[in-house]
């Protein structure tokens, strides 16, 4: 039973390796429609920046990053435990 266990493993595997590869070969298809939006997107441009952010939002996402840094949850995600 473990053998059978294994060879499906190995192949899910693979079928996701070969998903992969399949979706990565397809973002390199190139098309007038992609080929037409880039122009237009290079126009007005290009990739936006992004939103600004807040000084508050700054502080928020360093306190995360050093929460994390040290093992510990982000007091904003930490769990509430309540007994039943």
């Amino acid at each position: 039973m473990g053998d059978q266990q294994a060879s499906a493993t190995a192949l899910e595997g693979d079928d996701l390796a070969a998903r992969r590869e399949a979706a990565r070969l397809m973002g390199q298809v190139r098309t007038d429609a992609k080929a037409t939006a880039a122009r237009e997107n290079g126009k007005r441009g290009g990739r936006p920046k992004g939103i600004p952010m807040s000084d508050e939002t700054r502080r928020k996402i360093s306190e995360a990053k050093r929460a994390r840094a040290v093992g510990q949850v982000p007091q904003a995600h930490a769990r509430i435990e309540t007994n039943p």
